[in-house]
């Protein structure tokens, strides 16, 4: 997913839809900070992250924990050594059952992932003692997990536009556009595809981390595969 490095570009846009037919890379809506924010919460939002760091560690310490209780995989580890899980369940989080899990390739529960509805794009959420620029845009997309000839899962992302190019329909995505656009062999290698539909989303780390909970990256998590990976060409910020 890789901790965003800018703010939405609409050369990276252009680029990408144009050029591309889809992604293999391991991307995932995870957001970049406001830059004006520190990475260290204020009180309010630290007694939020305790808590809910606190509960999250004790209920969903392992990959098993979440897919019991409904998550999925459907990213490859990014640069920052961070895998994601989500639930699906975009518009109805609460502090106990984030939208998104982050593991490292240990399986060791790191990071959390939560999400708003978009109602006006110029007005962040203001919930939980967050402060609303940690609150980042992200405009919807489909994703994807495909199994491979190998048998491993590949994780990726489509814009819609390429998506309907193929004959999809992002509000009901299935499995055969990602076979005209040779991403799938065949209908039955799709594990998952799915919309991510326009949100906001915030993101904090869960362990303890020297640079700040809401920090790019933590120290404390070594990526099991070093790699170069562009900013999430799915963000926009109003």
């Amino acid at each position: 997913m890789g901790r965003l490095a800018a703010s939405f570009s609409l050369i990276v846009f252009a680029v990408f839809a144009a050029g591309c037919a889809r992604t293999t890379a391991p991307v995932a809506p995870t957001p970049l900070l406001a830059p004006t924010l520190s990475p260290f919460p204020n009180p309010s939002e630290a007694k939020f992250v305790t808590l809910v760091s606190a509960d999250l560690r004790k209920r969903f310490p392992s990959p098993k924990t979440a897919i019991d209780a409904g998550y999925f995989r459907y990213t490859a580890e990014d640069d920052a050594g961070i895998i994601t899980y989500t639930n699906l369940r975009w518009f109805s989080d609460d502090p106990k059952h984030p939208t998104q899990l982050w593991y490292d390739a240990k399986g060791r529960l790191i990071g959390a992932d939560f999400t708003m509805p978009v109602w006006d794009r110029a007005k962040r959420p203001a919930v939980w003692g967050l402060q609303p620029d940690r609150w980042v845009h992200f405009i919807e997309h489909v994703h994807y997990v495909v199994r491979g000839a190998d048998g491993q899962e590949r994780y990726g992302s489509l814009f819609n536009a390429v998506f309907e190019k193929n004959g999809g329909n992002p509000a009901h995505p299935a499995a055969q556009p990602l076979v005209r656009a040779g991403i799938a062999k065949r209908a039955g290698d799709v594990r998952h595809v799915f919309l991510l539909p326009e949100i906001w989303i915030t993101s904090f780390w869960v362990i303890p981390n020297p640079k700040g909970a809401f920090a790019d990256t933590n120290p404390g998590v070594t990526p099991a595969k070093r790699r170069h990976q562009n900013a999430h060409p799915m963000q926009m910020t109003p």
